[in-house]
């Protein structure tokens, strides 16, 4: 996964944990790209910690932060605050992942079932050698993200065309920066 070409489906502009890779990785039949900004991958950081210079408890505060950093304390918070910031435990939390089913229930409501596959070090090793090239910091916006999501399901569930769901998007957002 590069970026944008002529064959892309569409962008991955984030993945929360290691489940976002594991759907992606589930659907080989579309081409997918990591979002740039002028060559630039981005990132969006998930977890922000800090000490109040007031703390009473600035030592225990510090073997706190101390822990949640370490390989032990990334496998344990990883999954739910975000991906973990050290790669010796992003590796293992990616490895460690489970097959399992994965049910899209569309509007219509018929049900695709996906097998989300355990990931190998080719599909881990390629995730983390993008990441390390992720050198811009970005913030999100809910509402566009979730305008792009809903065409974006669509399309990935055969709703509607590519080319309906970028005009549509485009259409949308378009709206949503004017108000």
């Amino acid at each position: 996964m590069n970026g944008l070409t002529e064959e892309s489906d569409f962008g991955i502009d984030y993945i929360l944990g290691g489940k976002s890779l594991q759907e992606l990785e589930c659907m080989p039949h579309h081409n997918a790209y990591y979002a740039q900004i002028n060559g630039s991958l981005l990132y969006i950081p998930r977890l922000t910690l800090g000490l109040s210079a007031s703390s009473k408890n600035l030592e225990e505060s510090y073997k706190f932060i101390e822990f949640l950093l370490s390989d032990r304390g990334q496998c344990i918070t990883g999954e739910s605050l975000g991906l973990p910031v050290r790669e010796e435990a992003l590796r293992t939390s990616l490895l460690d992942l489970k097959e399992e089913s994965l049910s899209v229930s569309p509007d219509k409501g018929d049900d695709k079932a996906y097998i989300l596959n355990k990931l190998g070090n080719k599909e881990v090793d390629a995730f983390i050698d993008q990441i390390n090239k992720a050198d811009i910091q970005v913030n999100t916006d809910t509402v566009a993200m979730r305008i792009v999501m809903e065409y974006l399901t669509k399309y990935i569930n055969e709703e509607i065309s590519k080319s309906d769901a970028v005009t549509s998007i485009e259409n949308r957002l378009n709206l949503y920066v004017s108000e």
